[in-house]
């Protein structure tokens, strides 16, 4: 009966959610997935749109949809202020219970809002759901899906992050559902690697819930689909972390040291 209950209220109860758009010169994109968010099944949305000083049609496209759906709200950066100013801007400048960045060349699935909402009225503790990433080729002939799932609803946080650094296999958990209160209480940095630093402290802050549907479709600029929609994957050696590529050893060295730091000041 108490289930039966709960399931009736969490169909009843329709929070806002915001949906951040940052973007700079998208005018190649920024249509479809403008389209794709005006088509969700849960409507009770709000879209902001931060435009970080385009230099092409970005703005005047925004506007167009502005003028035609009450939704959605257009701002204009002066001057670019650069891209993790930019994806703080889209939180700062939402009302929404809860909020979801949305990428300017992604899309999200029609059912993608409507199915991590549910996920998360499931859990009162609950700080964020996420789910799995659908991933097409560039000529959209190729596509796959990558489950991400990894058992964050366990009270405990010791055992919530060990299962996240172990389990993750994608970062698109950035682009999935927050409870706004508590990403105002993370940080996104200007580093590399904040999309996983800054899932790492939503970890922290409560528990996590997951729906076995897509919640976002990833373009990729290649013919050919990745292997793994992050990198490829080679084993955690020494070796690896002071000789690999470049950017990702100074992406993986980031987020090890910001982590600790992360845990030890905060956990």
């Amino acid at each position: 009966m108490a289930s039966h209950q709960r399931e009736i209220s969490v169909q009843q109860r329709r929070p806002l959610v915001s949906i951040g758009i940052p973007v700079y010169n998208g005018e190649r994109s920024i249509k479809q997935a403008l389209e794709a968010l005006r088509a969700q099944t849960y409507d009770n949305l709000e879209l902001v749109i931060s435009d970080n000083a385009s230099t092409d049609s970005t703005g005047e496209i925004c506007r167009q949809y502005e003028a035609q759906d009450r939704r959605i709200k257009y701002f204009r950066n002066p001057v670019n202020v650069g891209l993790y100013e930019n994806f703080r801007r889209v939180v700062s400048l939402a009302t929404g219970e809860y909020f979801m960045w949305a990428a300017a060349d992604d899309l999200k699935p029609p059912t993608a809002v409507e199915h991590c909402v549910q996920a998360i009225l499931r859990n009162d503790c609950a700080v964020m759901a996420h789910g799995i990433i659908s991933v097409r080729s560039a000529d959209g002939k190729e596509s796959a899906e990558y489950p991400n799932e990894i058992e964050l609803t366990d009270t405990s946080v010791e055992a919530r992050i060990r299962n996240f650094t172990y389990g993750l296999r994608q970062n698109a958990m950035l682009f999935c559902l927050h409870r706004r209160t508590a990403l105002l209480q993370a940080r996104l940095g200007n580093h590399l690697g904040q999309d996983y630093l800054l899932c790492l402290q939503m970890c922290l802050l409560g528990t996590i819930e997951y729906t076995p549907i897509p919640v976002i479709i990833y373009q990729e600029r290649k013919k050919s689909l990745s292997t793994n929609p992050m990198y490829r994957e080679v084993p955690v050696t020494l070796s690896h972390l002071l000789t690999a590529n470049k950017i990702y050893r100074r992406k993986c060295w980031t987020v090890l040291i910001l982590g600790c730091y992360y845990l030890a000041t905060r956990g």
